[in-house]
């Protein structure tokens, strides 16, 4: 009846006049990673966001994959505010691959409580992936601040012997 009808139309406008624009979305994300950018714990050539409870590499893996997903890759340098960008992710790359460890043919990722490195790792190995996407694997495996077995483990696992990680 006309009842249902308007209500259908004010639900509608309701929807569409609440909706968010894209111009407000990126304003958004812009300013949550300013603020990432800004807390985020400097120590010598890593940097970090802390969290409880052995959180701190997990918290850190999901900073680093909102700046990577937003094309702030580590080495390029966009400076926003005088925050160089390129260097929060790459301090934050440093301080998760600091922490990466070989497990057989696999890589996992260590937040200094074993009983948390399969949460901490399904966090983190987005990271990794995002990267190597981004700058190809043989630039990722490369890189000069990582372990060497990290690197050579996540060589095998992004590269062919364990194939995509989103594939399995």
């Amino acid at each position: 009846t006309w009842v249902t009808v308007a209500l259908a139309v004010a639900l509608v406008f309701s929807t569409v006049a609440f909706a968010a624009t894209e111009q407000a979305k990126q304003q958004a994300i812009d300013a949550g990673l300013e603020y990432l950018a800004k807390t985020q714990v400097n120590a010598g050539s890593t940097g970090y966001w802390p969290y409880s409870n052995d959180g701190t590499l997990a918290a850190t893996g999901s900073a680093a994959l909102a700046f990577i997903e937003e094309g702030y890759l580590p080495g390029n340098d966009v400076i926003f505010n005088g925050t160089n960008y390129g260097d929060v992710v790459g301090r934050a790359v440093d301080y998760i691959f600091d922490r990466a460890a070989v497990n057989g043919p696999g890589l996992f990722f260590n937040p200094g409580n074993y009983s948390r490195s399969v949460y901490t790792t399904g966090i983190v190995a987005p990271v990794v992936y995002a990267l190597g996407e981004a700058l190809g694997k043989d630039t990722v495996t490369t890189y000069d601040h990582w372990n060497q077995d990290a690197t050579t483990a996540y060589g095998q696992w992004y590269g062919g012997n364990l194939g995509n990680p989103y594939s399995m």
